[in-house]
């Protein structure tokens, strides 16, 4: 986009190839910044066990596999998989006496970021056989 408009500044105003130009650098600062700490993640990862693991499902990248291994509780804090979801926020709470299943509410007590990073690489669709 940067050559198109470059390629046609003798048929726009000064105007709007400065702010175009403008752009571009801002552009272009943001995406070295963005590689900055795309390498600062990866370096996390490569030093956390938990990170690594979690990125060899399928839908785990390094944002999300840092963000769990850093904010989760303890693995060993859950029975089964249902138990960490409704624990994040991505699924109801389960209060089951005498074989009968009781749906509590969803609550996320841990703010938003682990639930995005969770949903927005589709674990947010994930259910379990035993939920």
């Amino acid at each position: 986009m940067e050559k198109a408009v470059t390629g046609n500044a003798e048929h726009l105003p000064p105007e709007v190839t400065g702010l175009c130009q403008m752009f571009f650098d801002l552009i272009a600062e943001l995406s070295k910044r963005i590689d900055e700490l795309t390498q600062q993640l990866r370096q996390i990862v490569r030093q956390n066990d938990v990170a690594k693991r979690l990125m060899t499902m399928p839908g785990i990248g390094p944002v999300t596999a840092v963000s769990i291994a850093v904010l989760a509780a303890p693995s060993e804090m859950f029975s089964k998989g249902c138990d960490f979801a409704a624990w994040v926020g991505l699924a109801p709470r389960q209060h089951s006496t005498g074989g009968r299943t009781r749906l509590g509410k969803i609550s996320i007590p841990l703010g938003t970021m682990l639930c995005m990073a969770l949903t927005g690489s589709g674990w947010g669709n994930v259910t379990c056989g035993a939920c």
